[in-house]
């Protein structure tokens, strides 16, 4: 029945009874049970979720259908004896107002109507009506819980006791829930009128196909977050544009992801966290909305600084004639047309004004970090540019964290939080997480005195990107709110494969409106941002592509020679 539905039919009774978990109240997961598997693994505590699940099928026997959570905690080991509270203390943190329903309750009480709420619930009641509270949920006659006397909605004594309390007869009273059998079945068979609601997620599953595909690919914890938490904005109805919820629903999910690796390695509370623009931006963002427990700065480290710096210029085809169009730029040189030439002959002099530059950068650097670790966070790296730049600015070693690696290393301290992929192959993949994580600035052009420069003149695709930017950040931001207001202190953590997986799930299965965006947009290969491909990679990108690196890592073998 909709609530449209739901709301006629209250019309026709001065008496309405609500169920509250899963019609009041929501869980920001797939299944209930999940609860158990997100204190398994935020407490250490590796076996609870299954002793928790069969504790609560043997306490409940033929003769007592009904039970307390003590009773539950009763029949399992008592290593876990301790998770009761915890378990308490998750439910108060993770239950979180229906809002259709919502409405319906509140529409209720403006009409005049008794309320009553009934569960069957192990839950103590005064727990329950707290909770309530604190939701949101007040102004209701009576809660009944079957926790509290062992009757149930169920067998139909919890009805019968409320029907006694409230002096009425079956048919004076609707009960709203969702269950087919205590919420429908029972009391209709009573003579209660009923109104069935469907479970929210029993009808996002039906209705997102793509996200229920996502979910039974492995039906694990960090699945189950993220369809719940998409269920619960999803039942809001936000009026949203297609690039807010792109950044609420795919951006989001992976920067929460990135955020907690970030969180989980940065151990070290008196260093200092360098996010590095632009792909710094949506981590840095996200993390100080989640954590923020390190101190951290936004700087610039744009692969054409290892150029300008004389770091790593040999990698970049074309190298010389940047490093001398940089400074001819300052009024410093007279150029003639062969620059190449023109900077082999006066090898010593640039060499000379590029260490005054890296002075000039490290000087940037320095009033940005604390005596502590310097981390650095990057979205995808290959040669590892802006943490070599950083500690040959700083003189001092850096720990690397990176969404992704496409290539080992030895010489770096660096971890990925999706392990290291070989290319070319891995760009099919890369793409649209950098995309996520970026800012609205143009490309960095240069330096000077240590500050970035940026592009004056920027492409169509560049110029695209950053019009939208603002509205994908918004929805960014606005998702990892709701996972601070959801979860509190106790934000669960999301395997690499799975935000993976959810962003493929969108790339792979694309609707109309996501191929009438998407589109449009492109992303820049390579570091001078001249050359762009579709953001989502497709087959036809691969050979000029693959050709491209080939050409550019003969051409770097060949400087290397000479």
């Amino acid at each position: 029945m909709d609530i449209d539905s739901v709301i006629e039919k209250i019309e026709e009774y001065e008496y309405v009874s609500f169920d509250v978990f899963d019609t009041l109240l929501l869980r920001p997961y797939v299944k209930p049970t999940d609860l158990f598997r997100h204190m398994e693994i935020n407490e250490n505590t590796p076996g609870f979720a299954d002793a928790r699940i069969s504790a609560e099928r043997r306490a409940r026997t033929k003769d007592r259908p009904e039970v307390t959570l003590s009773d539950i905690y009763d029949a399992m080991d008592t290593k876990f004896s301790h998770m009761m509270e915890k378990e308490l203390e998750y439910e108060a943190q993770v239950l979180q107002p229906n809002p259709e329903m919502k409405r319906v309750f509140d529409l209720t009480l403006s009409k005049g109507k008794v309320v009553i709420l009934l569960s069957d619930m192990y839950l103590p009641s005064a727990f329950i009506a707290d909770v309530l509270s604190k939701r949101g949920f007040s102004g209701y006659r009576k809660l009944y819980v079957s926790s509290d006397n062992g009757k149930s909605k169920c067998f139909g004594d919890l009805f019968r006791q409320a029907l006694g309390d409230l002096n009425v007869l079956p048919s004076e009273l609707l009960h709203i829930g969702d269950d087919e059998r205590s919420d429908v079945r029972t009391p209709s068979a009573m003579g209660i009128g009923t109104a069935r609601y469907e479970k929210v997620m029993e009808r996002y599953l039906r209705e997102h196909k793509r996200e229920r595909r996502f979910y039974l690919r492995k039906k694990d914890l960090g699945r189950s977050v993220i369809v719940g938490i998409d269920a619960l904005n999803w039942i809001s109805r936000n009026e949203w544009d297609y690039w807010h919820s792109l950044g609420y629903r795919y951006g989001g999910p992976v920067l929460t992801a990135f955020a907690s690796f970030i969180n989980d390695n940065a151990d070290d509370k008196e260093g200092t966290i360098l996010f590095i623009a632009r792909d710094g931006c949506g981590p840095r963002r996200v993390y100080n909305m989640l954590y923020g427990d390190v101190e951290n700065r936004y700087v610039y480290a744009a692969r054409i600084f290892n150029i300008l710096l004389g770091l790593n210029g040999r990698d970049y085809p074309g190298y010389e004639e940047q490093i001398v169009d940089h400074f001819s730029e300052k009024g410093l040189l007279h150029v003639g047309e062969d620059r190449k030439r023109f900077f082999s002959e006066n090898r010593d002099m640039f060499e000379k004004l590029m260490a005054d530059k890296l002075n000039a950068y490290g000087e940037y650097l320095s009033g940005n970090v604390n005596s502590g670790t310097v981390y650095v966070v990057d979205a995808t790296t290959q040669k590892f540019s802006s943490q070599r730049l950083v500690e040959a600015a700083l003189g001092r070693n850096a720990v690397g964290l990176y969404y992704t690696m496409l290539s080992r290393t030895d010489v770096c301290d660096c971890r990925s939080f999706v392990k290291y992929r070989r290319v070319p192959l891995a760009y099919t993949r890369v793409d649209v997480p950098e995309f996520l994580m970026s800012s609205p600035e143009p490309p960095v052009s240069g330096m000077d005195n240590g500050s970035p420069v940026f592009s004056e003149n920027v492409s169509e695709e560049e110029r695209f990107r950053l019009e939208i930017m603002d509205a994908v950040m918004e929805g960014e931001d606005e998702y990892a709110g709701d996972v601070k207001n959801v979860f509190g202190a106790l934000i669960p953590r999301t395997e690499p494969d799975t935000a993976e997986d959810w962003i493929r799930s969108m790339t792979a299965n694309r609707t109309d409106e996501d191929l009438e965006h998407l589109s449009g947009l492109f992303w820049a290969s390579d570091p001078a941002h001249d050359e762009y491909h579709g953001i989502i990679f497709s087959p036809r990108d691969a050979v000029p592509f693959i050709l491209k690196k080939v050409r550019d890592r003969y051409t770097s073998l060949r400087r290397r020679i000479e």
